[in-house]
């Protein structure tokens, strides 16, 4: 589904997928648009949408422009801070 928007991009970008009780897309969402080497991701403004959709389940999406699909360490922390976050949520 975001291989199309994302595939070939010279920057990152960071989408997020908010799913239904079926896993159905409600919406997909752009959280934000970064360098060559790295996008911000704001972990309040990913949870809040999350909410104000009523989503029960997340997909989570970035690309690397480099073409190197291994995570790096600022990838492994996000999705740390992510899942922490969720937790109390269910998601």
């Amino acid at each position: 589904m975001l291989q199309p928007i994302l595939g070939d991009l010279p920057h990152e970008e960071f989408w997020i997928l908010y799913l239904n009780n079926a896993n159905k897309i409600i919406e997909k969402f752009q959280i934000s648009k970064g360098g060559i080497t790295g996008t911000l991701v704001d972990v309040r403004i990913t949870l809040r949408k999350a909410l104000e959709l009523g989503a029960v389940s997340l997909i989570l999406a970035h690309n690397h422009p480099s073409g190197n699909l291994n995570p790096s360490e600022s990838d492994k922390q996000l999705t740390i801070k992510l899942k922490n976050g969720c937790g109390k949520y269910g998601y």
